[in-house]
């Protein structure tokens, strides 16, 4: 059995919940350790354990990421709310929703907020130009925030470049570096080694976990799907081509059921599981090849040639055939002779 360590190293998030995401994003910043980790960092060690998160809904519709308040509101003056927010892409844009978020925030507790921003891809070069190395936090920028946040600080790739070698990583940066690497394994992080990193994974692993089960039980449930209609479909295939001589209904049929072999592949490849191999297919295409030649028409002017010999005569192994049954889609002795000669090339 795995230690909790060998689990911890062995785990993979999907590429859905990667680190980064919104839904990861705001899981992680909601966890305890990870209040912690931010409060004590930007408000001081006074901070710890005083915070929560609180409803990022505004009443003009707007909804922020991640918003931290003291427990108790009469602290507030004292312990200012935090609003987060983990973007992909910092842009002016960007930049004039965090004012919005701000001053909803104000509207909401009569005192404006410090603004935190995670940006995990690009930050825009007219955004950079209005930044400066924040002298309170070596490894955070600032953006002008007049009259709507007390402070704005932003994080991206280039901010903790300088500061990922250290060991070990201060805690935000750790938390940075989780966000901005977007790897799905602690395995694959840079710093996997950093015991802060590490605690962001452990944190992930028992938040996603439950989730990842759910997700492989729907997988498994749809691969079972795909697997029976897929089976069904072959054999349905090779039974028609063994019990019907008709070479036009059966080539309409087995469109259809080609159709809906299709279809499964393509669903298969859409959502990445491997498609079917195209083994079944060819084999259920031989099989109806051979029932094509096996024509009971064709196989009694076969027998009747073998028979006769050089005594064979057309018009009576069509007289023949004809009281047999046989040769219904012809009428003239000439038509289904033509037909033979073709079936056999």
């Amino acid at each position: 059995m795995l230690s909790d360590s060998e689990n911890l190293w062995s785990f993979t998030l999907s590429k859905k919940y990667s680190p980064g995401t919104d839904l990861m994003s705001k899981w992680i910043l909601d966890d305890k350790q990870v209040i912690n980790m931010i409060v004590t960092r930007v408000i001081g060690e006074a901070a710890k354990d005083k915070y929560i998160t609180k409803l990022t809904e505004w009443p003009n519709y707007t909804k922020s990421d991640v918003l931290y308040c003291p427990i108790k509101r009469n602290e507030l003056k004292d312990l200012p709310p935090i609003l987060i927010e983990v973007q992909h892409t910092a842009n002016m844009n960007f930049y004039r929703r965090l004012m919005k978020y701000s001053l909803s925030v104000q509207e909401q507790y009569s005192v404006l907020p410090i603004v935190l921003a995670i940006c995990v891809h690009h930050t825009s070069n007219e955004l950079l130009e209005m930044s400066s190395v924040s002298d309170h936090i070596s490894f955070m920028k600032e953006l002008p925030s007049p009259g709507w946040a007390k402070s704005c600080f932003l994080i991206n790739k280039k901010s903790i470049l300088n500061f990922e070698d250290e060991t070990p990583l201060e805690r935000v940066v750790a938390l940075a570096q989780f966000f901005v690497e977007q790897q799905t394994s602690l395995l694959h992080i840079r710093r996997h080694d950093d015991a802060t990193v590490q605690l962001l994974y452990s944190i992930a692993k028992r938040i996603f976990e439950g989730e990842l089960a759910a997700d492989q039980d729907k997988d498994d449930a749809l691969e079972e799907v795909c697997t029976e209609s897929y089976n069904q479909l072959t054999m349905d295939k090779r039974l028609l081509a063994e019990d019907v001589s008709d070479d036009a209904a059966r080539k309409r049929t087995i469109d259809c059921l080609d159709n809906g072999i299709k279809f499964i592949n393509d669903f298969k490849k859409k959502h990445k599981i491997s498609p079917y191999s195209s083994t079944a297919n060819e084999a259920t295409a031989s099989s109806a090849a051979r029932i094509k030649k096996i024509n009971p028409d064709w196989q009694f002017v076969d027998s009747y040639r073998e028979e006769k010999g050089k005594d064979m005569d057309w018009n009576k192994c069509f007289e023949l055939a004809k009281e047999k049954g046989l040769f219904k889609k012809y009428t003239k002795m000439d038509s289904a002779k033509a037909a033979y000669f073709r079936a056999k090339k």
